[in-house]
C-alpha cells in the first residue's frame, strides 16, 4: 500500500476554494441561461411594450396570431433564419419540435412606404425569436434590434 501526505498551505487552500466557487458560479450562470427573454409576457400590452423596447412602434393589436410547431429538423431555410435569430441572441433550434405562438404586428415607424411587420415567436410567455420584415415582393428581413 502506498500513502502520500500533502502539506496544505492555508493561503493555497483558500485560493483553491475561491477559484472553485467562481467556476461553479460561472457554470450555474451558463446552464441557467435561456435563449428566451427573461421575463414572461403576460399579454398583448407587454408584447407591444417589448417591441417598443426594441425601437418599434406597432399597432395595438396583432394583424395575425398563429399556433405553429417549430421544425424538428433544420432545413436550409430554417437554418438560415435561425442564423438571423442567433445574431440577436436567440436560438430557435433549442425549441425544435415545440409549439410556439407567432404574433405579427404592423410596424408604424419604419421609414418605408411598404407594409412592414414585426414577428414575435413566443413559448410559454417568453420571446424566443422575432424579426422585422417587409411584405412587398422585393422585401427585406432583419433582426428586431
Amino acid at each position: 500500500m502506498f500513502i502520500k501526505t500533502v502539506k496544505w498551505n492555508p493561503r493555497k487552500c483558500i485560493a483553491i476554494l475561491i477559484l472553485m466557487a467562481v467556476v461553479l458560479s460561472v457554470i450555474i450562470l451558463l446552464l441557467g441561461k435561456n435563449d428566451a427573454s427573461d421575463d414572461p409576457l403576460k399579454g398583448n400590452e407587454e408584447r407591444v411594450e417589448y417591441l417598443a423596447s426594441c425601437g418599434w412602434e406597432v399597432e395595438s393589436e396583432p394583424v395575425d396570431t398563429q399556433q405553429i410547431v417549430l421544425p424538428q429538423e433544420l432545413s436550409d431555410v430554417f437554418a438560415e433564419y435561425n442564423e438571423l435569430q442567433k445574431k440577436q441572441g436567440f436560438d430557435l433550434s433549442k425549441f425544435a419540435g415545440r409549439q410556439a405562438t407567432l404574433y405579427s404586428y404592423r410596424v408604424t415607424n419604419y421609414p418605408s412606404t411598404d407594409t412592414v411587420l414585426a414577428n414575435l415567436y413566443v413559448v410559454e410567455g417568453r420571446v424566443i425569436g422575432g424579426d422585422i420584415h417587409s411584405t412587398s415582393l422585393n422585401g427585406f428581413m432583419h433582426t428586431l434590434m
